[in-house]
């Protein structure tokens, strides 16, 4: 598997095969009601046009303005280059409360990535978590008009290739965790987005918060990440 840095730092692309990836995931920060745009992007460990190396880790730094914030993302590879595990750190260099937002780790839409679970891709299915006492049905990508959104765990399995790719966040209940995704039959995953909701969350200045962590796996036996998690 490969792991590559954006061109521009603002996201990155996880590669297993030609027909198994995501290329051009981007991150995203919410805060005070919007979306932050970086004034500054600082990297460690791994640089655009570089492949980041089984066992290592990688460290981008994002300064925001407006409110001034800090937000630090590692990305690190796992030394059996079979997953890749994101993680941050948000830390307001304001002098004024900063309500946070959605802290999303992983974004992937037509404008700006692309996404492949399989060289054929017409039949995909996965666990509907909900991270309540409900039963978890399994349900087909192309039900619901293809749209989807699913709680902690997303585990898309290729039911013709009998593969899986699998985004998954450390725990339940700590932040609201998320999943929400798009599919087309003649494209299959459109838009994916893995986020943890702060929900308004203060943060003060001066302090730090953690994002929840959120390992992402392509794997060809479609139960090995559910065990790993």
């Amino acid at each position: 598997m490969q792991v590559t840095l954006s061109q521009d730092k603002t996201g990155f692309t996880i590669k297993k095969t030609d027909h198994f990836y995501i290329k051009g995931a981007r991150f995203k920060l919410e805060a005070v009601g919007k979306a932050l745009s970086p004034e500054k992007i600082k990297c460690q460990g791994l640089m655009p046009g570089e492949e980041l190396l089984p066992g290592k880790q990688a460290f981008i730094q994002y300064e925001f303005q407006g409110p001034m914030v800090e937000w630090e993302i590692r990305i690190r590879f796992s030394a059996d280059a079979k997953s890749v595990t994101l993680s941050s750190t948000i830390e307001n260099r304001d002098k004024s409360v900063v309500h946070l937002g959605k802290c999303c780790l992983l974004d992937v839409a037509p404008e700006w990535g692309r996404m492949k679970l399989g060289k054929d891709q017409t039949d995909l299915v996965f666990p509907s978590y909900s991270a309540t006492v409900h039963l978890t049905e399994v349900k087909r990508a192309n039900d619901n008009n293809g749209r989807h959104n699913v709680m902690t765990i997303a585990h898309l399995v290729n039911r013709t290739s009998m593969t899986a790719f699998n985004a998954s966040f450390a725990t339940f209940d700590r932040i609201r965790s998320e999943h929400i995704f798009t599919y087309e039959p003649e494209s299959g995953i459109t838009h994916f987005t893995s986020y943890s909701d702060f929900e308004g969350y203060e943060l003060h200045p001066g302090s730090k918060i953690d994002s929840e962590i959120l390992t992402v796996e392509f794997a060809e036996d479609p139960y090995a990440p559910l065990e790993t998690w």
